[in-house]
């Protein structure tokens, strides 16, 4: 039988604190009896304007069991969340319910007025409950010791192609897991990154899902703050990503220390991971932590498609972070909420190919943390390597080069549409070469010596853009978030004395 274990009307106040609350965050600790086998979460709230104010639910323990980052609503609203130990609802960590004080967190994520919540805890026995419901989830065991992201589908060496930053209905998403693999499969893709905010939920998802096959499925999550979201691939475990106003909280849970991006970062990396700037020229998506080390960023998203016309201000916007040599891999992005929808968030539109030694995780994150990657649009490919006196250079790679020296750089596309090639050097456009004509091409280009800083390293990077009208006024040649067909990752060259290519 269900009981009532809390049933409380709270005043969210909008970014103001009380005792019960700071400004960003309603803290409501309970208790949770022995032998509790069901606990149900739920709270309704009715606002007069949009809203977001995602649960989040520890356990006694200090374990994360609920945070789900759900869409924003507008007028009445209810949300309810299950867990059993077997089983759990979206955004939930099924497992163990361990008696003892539990801690609730109401996000104040979005909101624009003080809303009045009606939070209700329920439970049920373990001993009324059957048997089945409360053996721990075997997936949750499987995860702890043989992960999805351990497989391995192809062990050659070649380049892979992939989406980086998805989402599910486990998050802001709008279709289950279950419809982003499918649709990823049928696409043929090499790899897949689901991205869900906040939560590790996808990744018992994913752990159901996997078949060790084709997309090989990395283990990330999108930490979505208050100043700019980052996207982590290659986590081993959770981590805490409410980095924003939080040293209540921080007192609250009883952390150890209180969670930053930067320290996120520094976990990824102590776990073999990656963290990536997204959308960085968003609104308020846009990343704006200016106490961030950028040195710990290792990817930048230089396209965007929901963006849409703002997409074309990130190239430009990562070469100033490449004119100070920080070597951010950049990477493409749907930020697909829906699959199948037509629209900037159809799954495949925009690809990032990665050079792996094989089709495992850990190759595909050494291959972006080397550089050797590239973006690719309506499967538009491309070959890109500089040469000097017999040494080769790829994206991501450095050329050292003596005084006089100069490099031969060999682009080949493949599949490109007609339209414009634009050389960069330096954040500078070299050069724009026209094709009249869609096919497979190759272009060869030396750069000039002088335009080789003497000083530091100098960096050469492309873009495909397609042509579909031709400029009104001769010589111009458009480029936005539309024509990009190819954006490469820079080759990066540096001068230093009695050096041989």
């Amino acid at each position: 039988m269900v009981r009532t274990l809390v049933q409380e009307k709270l005043y969210l106040r909008n970014h103001q604190a009380d005792e019960h609350q700071s400004c960003r965050y309603y803290r409501y600790p309970f208790a949770l009896p022995d032998g509790c086998g069901k606990i149900i979460l739920s709270m309704d709230t009715n606002t007069r304007l949009s809203a977001q104010v995602p649960l989040i639910l520890f356990d006694s323990l200090g374990q994360v069991r609920l945070m789900r980052a759900a869409n924003a609503t507008k007028g009445p609203a209810s949300t309810t969340y299950t867990i059993m130990p077997a089983s759990a609802d979206n955004g939930c960590i099924p497992g163990a319910l361990p008696s003892g004080v539990w801690k609730l967190l109401l996000y104040k994520r979005r909101m624009l007025e003080d809303v009045e919540a009606t939070v209700t805890v329920a439970w049920e026995p373990a001993l009324d409950m059957p048997p089945e419901t409360q053996q721990e989830s075997t997936v949750v065991q499987a995860l702890r010791e043989h992960p999805f992201s351990q497989a391995c589908p192809d062990r050659r060496a070649g380049w892979y192609c992939g989406e980086l930053h998805t989402h599910s209905a486990e998050s802001t998403g709008y279709t289950p897991v279950e419809e982003v693999i499918r649709t990823a499969k049928a696409l043929k893709l090499d790899f897949l990154a689901l991205t869900d905010h906040f939560t590790a939920s996808h990744w018992l998802r994913l752990q159901e899902i996997s078949d060790g096959q084709r997309p090989l499925l990395l283990q990330s999550v999108e930490v979505s703050g208050d100043y700019g979201h980052a996207n982590v691939h290659g986590l081993t475990q959770w981590q805490n990503p409410l980095v924003d106003n939080n040293e209540e909280i921080t007192a609250f849970l009883g952390l150890a220390e209180r969670p930053t991006m930067e320290h996120i970062a520094d976990q990824a990396h102590a776990q073999g991971g990656l963290f990536c700037l997204n959308h960085a020229l968003s609104r308020i998506m846009g990343w704006r932590y200016r106490e961030f080390p950028l040195e710990k960023a290792d990817l930048y998203e230089v396209l965007c498609t929901p963006e849409m016309q703002t997409a074309m201000l990130y190239t430009t916007h990562w070469d100033q972070f490449l004119l100070r040599g920080l070597h951010l891999t950049g990477v493409g992005s749907s930020d697909s909420h829906h699959p199948t929808q037509k629209g900037p968030w159809q799954l495949g539109q925009v690809l990032t190919w990665i050079y792996a030694e094989s089709l495992s995780q850990h190759d595909l994150l050494e291959g972006l943390r080397r550089g050797r990657a590239y973006v690719g649009i309506q499967g538009v490919r491309m070959e890109f390597t500089a040469h000097c006196h017999g040494v080769t250079a790829h994206m991501g790679d450095t050329m050292t080069l003596a005084e006089g020296q100069t490099a031969d750089f060999t682009l080949t596309m493949y599949g490109h549409p007609r339209g414009n090639l634009f050389l960069y050097a330096d954040g500078m456009l070299l050069d724009v070469i026209y094709y009249d004509q869609p096919g497979d091409d190759t272009y060869t280009f030396s750069l000039p010596e002088q335009w080789i800083s003497s000083q530091g390293s100098s960096y050469v990077r492309i873009e495909y853009h397609e042509a579909v009208d031709p400029p009104k006024f001769y010589g111009l040649a458009y480029r936005d978030h539309e024509s990009a067909r190819l954006i490469s990752n820079p080759i990066w060259l540096e001068r230093k004395e009695n050096a041989q290519c």
